[in-house]
């Protein structure tokens, strides 16, 4: 499961691609965070959601399991009214936030 960004990124030695598969790096860690605000003594939850994403320089490359980068923990805050569904979509929909022009694989 995945993505392909068509928009254009500069890796770290120099080179552009695009046309590229983002995946999540098949596990996560949700966790579940309470805070108690000491002024109005008032409870809140909220879920620290981490994940890491794989990317593959072309659909190839994913489906021979070749990638050119991974990013390690990453971290998402996730309101709890949004905990009803599947993970990996709030995940993909956090991720789909940062291309403009992408296509679900």
């Amino acid at each position: 499961m995945g993505f392909i960004v068509a928009d254009s990124i500069t890796l770290p030695n120099g080179l552009s691609v695009s046309n590229f598969v983002v995946s999540i790096g098949g596990r996560y860690n949700l966790y579940k965070m309470k805070f108690l605000n000491p002024t109005t003594n008032v409870l809140s939850t909220t879920y620290q959601l981490e994940y890491s994403i794989i990317y593959y320089a072309s659909q190839t490359a994913y489906e021979n399991n070749i990638p050119f980068q991974t990013d390690g923990l990453l971290r998402m805050t996730i309101d709890p009214s949004l905990i009803t569904g599947d993970i990996f979509t709030i995940i993909y929909n956090n991720l789909k936030g940062k291309y403009t022009n992408f296509v679900d694989n």
